[in-house]
């Protein structure tokens, strides 16, 4: 029997901008992301989430 392995890092799906704003789980922060997110870079949700978290942390000037 072949024994089948796991790859170690499984990669997570990594999307645009554009995908994360016309995106319903984002309705609400389209301007955010607007604001944060490069045009021409992929994101992990992950890393979106711990974008805008660390926005709204920020203190206004």
């Amino acid at each position: 029997m072949a024994e089948i392995k796991k790859n170690e890092k499984s990669k997570e799906q990594r999307f645009y901008k554009e995908q994360f704003i016309i995106s319903k789980n984002y309705r609400g922060r389209r301007d955010l992301l607007n604001a944060i997110l490069d045009d021409d870079r992929e994101y992990t949700t992950e890393e979106v989430e711990t974008m805008i978290a660390e926005y709204m942390k920020g203190k206004v000037k």
